[in-house]
């Protein structure tokens, strides 16, 4: 955290399920991810590692956010 950057309790009942929520898509893509491996489907598999990918920096958006290291 930086300096005394703090949010209040109503920001942070909102802010701390999306963080959730982004990082369940995440493994929900890489579970299909993984599914389509096992099936053959190479570019589908691609896809869904990008798709968890970009749920992952999502969360880490919030996170920056929530802790303060956000500019």
């Amino acid at each position: 955290m930086h300096g005394d950057y703090k949010l209040s309790k109503e920001v942070m009942a909102i802010l701390q399920p999306l963080v959730e929520i982004e990082l369940y898509q995440s493994s929900v893509y890489v579970s299909i991810a993984n599914a389509c491996n096992r099936l053959g489907y190479m570019k589908a598999e691609s896809y869904f590692l990008g798709e968890s990918k970009e749920e992952r920096d999502h969360a880490m958006m919030h996170y920056d956010y929530i802790v303060g290291m956000v500019s």
